[in-house]
């Protein structure tokens, strides 16, 4: 891609963690106005996509058309998209990964890439096929604090050779209020998430100091899950 001309990015997934994107490319807008351009935005609750239509509107003076399915998006704006932010729900990941890439895009996955080692394999492998980039939106991994603790490591070599990290977390989630229980939990939904280790203790561990040693991916050894074979029980959003 041609790192001079504006980026033409379609937003898939308008839900909670979208958020953070939105108000990164918000900036990006404000430090760089001719860097991107939102062009298309896209939920299965077509609500969340209008308000992020809106929302890209009011920083880049652009409205945005919105689709409630990818598919659409991707035939309707073909020729018309450099890249797509893939936020959705975790079994949707490498779904969607897989096809915006076969359609010639360019495209950042929220983490994890895939509920499973073949699902991420599979958008690995879409990438090299289609000589695109498939890149993690992993928070933290770029901050001050871990090129901080990259160059104590690797460079300046202060620290020495780690060999053991030990930490210990706690936290507390209470149970939603009666009548604002989430339409789904990605946390307690195997299908929709991973499970917790894959969809949280996996994000902490590669944010710790030995992660910064190395990246490697840690075997599940379970199958991928199409999304057609997964129940859908409740009305969900993308995100």
């Amino acid at each position: 891609m041609d790192g001079g001309r504006t980026v033409r990015l379609a937003i898939i997934g308008c839900g909670g963690i979208a958020r953070a994107h939105m108000r990164g490319y918000e900036q990006i807008k404000q430090a760089e106005p001719d860097k991107l351009e939102i062009v298309a935005v896209c939920d299965s609750i077509v609500e969340r996509a209008q308000e992020f239509a809106d929302w890209a509107e009011r920083f880049q003076g652009k409205r945005p058309r919105v689709y409630t399915d990818h598919e659409v998006l991707l035939k309707e704006e073909a020729g018309n998209l450099d890249s797509a932010d893939i936020i959705t729900p975790h079994h949707l990941h490498h779904v969607i990964g897989v096809a915006c890439l076969e359609a010639g895009l360019h495209v950042m996955i929220e983490k994890p890439v895939g509920v499973t080692v073949k699902a991420t394999k599979a958008v690995v492998e879409a990438a090299k096929r289609t000589g695109k980039f498939a890149a993690t939106a992993e928070n933290i991994r770029r901050g001050v604090p871990q090129r901080t603790a990259w160059w104590l490591f690797n460079e300046s070599k202060l620290i020495g050779e780690p060999t053991l990290f030990y930490a210990i977390q706690v936290g507390y989630m209470p149970p939603p209020q009666p009548g604002r229980e989430p339409a789904w939990h990605w946390r307690v939904d195997k299908f929709f998430g991973g499970g917790l280790v894959l969809g949280q203790w996996r994000s902490l561990l590669r944010h710790n100091p030995l992660s910064l040693r190395r990246c490697e991916a840690s075997p599940c050894g379970c199958e991928a899950t199409h999304p057609a074979s997964v129940p859908q029980r409740r009305r969900v959003g993308f995100g």
